[in-house]
């Protein structure tokens, strides 16, 4: 396949191919989708247009909470689940990027490796690139491709987050707060903001 440039719009021609990838869930296709997604390419947000479903019926789950505290983890178990029911898995895992070179150590999908050959699961390593919320600017957008490719349910991880990092609740129809003991006093968590956002905490 060509290489795409940043910084050039596509043909109609080449669009309609990159949506029907989506769509027939190509594995390549919609990797490539993605990082145009978010690298911020001109035709990203045509493609993203042709893709939105205001109808989906997709879940969305978002799983949080601080560094360590087990959230790879869980996300792991949670596709062991739902692989089992035949349903087709997606997975945003956002890791956070060096304040100094800007980079990312995208730790988090090597924890899943066990399902890195399973053609039913899809799962996406992001930087934050400096985007504040525990998340990566272009998380939401990525979430409607994945669910385009027809996962569902669609798996969101953040980074470690602290008080006040509760952005992923805006984005996904279920929050799971993964906790830790040990990491403050009563005044501490009346302070975070984080566990208002919980739906279900761990």
């Amino acid at each position: 396949m060509a290489q795409i440039r940043p910084d050039v719009n596509l043909l109609h021609a080449e669009i309609d191919k990159f949506v029907n990838d989506v769509r027939e869930n190509r594995p390549r296709g919609l990797a490539r989708v993605l990082s145009m997604v978010e690298n911020g390419h001109p035709s990203s947000s045509v493609i993203l247009h042709s893709l939105y479903n205001p109808d989906r019926l997709a879940r969305t789950i978002g799983v949080t909470g601080p560094p360590g505290a087990g959230k790879s983890t869980l996300v792991n178990l949670l596709i062991d689940y739902w692989r089992k029911l035949n349903r087709k898995v997606g997975v945003i895992a956002v890791d956070p990027s060096s304040p100094f070179s800007g980079g990312a150590l995208l730790g988090d999908r090597v924890r899943m490796q066990t399902h890195a050959s399973d053609p039913g699961v899809f799962i996406r390593s992001m930087g934050s690139r400096g985007h504040l919320g525990g998340l990566s600017g272009a998380t939401r957008d990525a979430l409607e491709v994945l669910i385009a490719g027809s996962y569902d349910p669609v798996l969101v991880e953040t980074v470690g987050v602290g008080q006040a990092e509760v952005e992923v609740a805006s984005l996904a129809d279920i929050t799971l707060l993964v906790l830790v003991p040990g990491l403050g006093d009563e005044v501490q968590t009346m302070k975070a903001g984080i566990m208002e956002i919980g739906d279900v905490s761990f």
